[in-house]
């Protein structure tokens, strides 16, 4: 398949070619460029012979303008549309679980784990208020394959999420793992109901567990929640400092699998 810019040169140089013609005449012909037009002119008259070499080498001149053009349109679409994916590369994403089989009404208990790759510090987002509902990003949720369709227990919540904080950024340095959902103390972020919920493993069997991760925006109010007026000033420039060091990403981590006993 042909990158965007690729195709543009591939379908474009012979349009351009095609209208050489008509465009070289009246390029040759105005006034400061008369001494062609009058070279390619026959026996006093408008005419011209498109065999003539002072027309043939303005052809190739042009041609080689027109192809530098077309280059750099190119070289520019590329950077911009087809811009390698470093981000993708520096963090890796994995679930675990402490054990394999569980027993009916245990809650299991699922560990994530972000590393950083990367040779530089960054900053992550653990997950917060409306996080785990894509409500807000990060996006910081689980997808659950279960042994049986049931209906999931509903989540009744008012549409309010609390403000983004400076501590709610998280350094992260090479080779450092990050749990989006660290307890600390009586803070930290915020757990998922989903996976802390017993009701979720009602059913006995294997259940097929993945988790995703997503900060890939640099709209900052994707992230702020609400209400944002509580913020200071004080705390915005800190915030912004530390949301220009977080790698815009979608991760996806490994799929686990559990099992559910009676």
């Amino acid at each position: 398949m042909l990158a965007d810019g690729s195709a543009f040169i591939i379908f474009s140089i012979p349009i351009f070619s095609f209208r050489l013609d008509r465009f070289i005449i009246p390029f040759c012909s105005h006034n400061k460029f008369s001494f062609l037009y009058s070279a390619v002119a026959s026996g006093g008259h408008s005419s011209y012979s498109s065999t003539s070499p002072i027309l043939a080498r303005c052809k190739q001149y042009l041609m080689k303008i027109t192809f530098l053009i077309l280059f750099f349109i190119y070289s520019a679409s590329a950077s911009y549309l087809h811009k390698p994916a470093e981000d993708l590369i520096k963090l890796s994403c994995s679930i675990t679980s402490k054990k394999k089989v569980y027993k009916l009404g245990e809650r299991p208990s699922i560990e994530v784990k972000i590393v950083n790759k990367d040779v530089k510090n960054i900053y992550l987002i653990g997950s917060l208020e409306g996080s785990e509902l894509q409500w807000r990003m990060p996006f910081c949720y689980f997808t659950i394959i279960k042994p049986k369709l049931d209906t999931p227990k509903m989540i009744m919540r008012c549409g309010n999420t609390n403000s983004l904080k400076p501590e709610d950024f998280k350094l992260v340095k090479p080779g450092q793992a990050f749990d989006p959902y660290e307890r600390i103390g009586n803070d930290g972020y915020f757990q998922n109901s989903e996976i802390m919920q017993i009701e979720t493993f009602r059913n006995p069997g294997v259940y097929k567990i993945k988790f995703h991760y997503s900060t890939n925006s640099i709209d900052i109010n994707k992230f702020s929640g609400t209400p944002t007026f509580l913020k200071n000033e004080k705390d915005n420039i800190q915030i912004d400092k530390y949301f220009k060091k977080v790698p815009k990403i979608d991760l996806v981590s490994n799929t686990i699998e559990i099992e559910i006993t009676e």
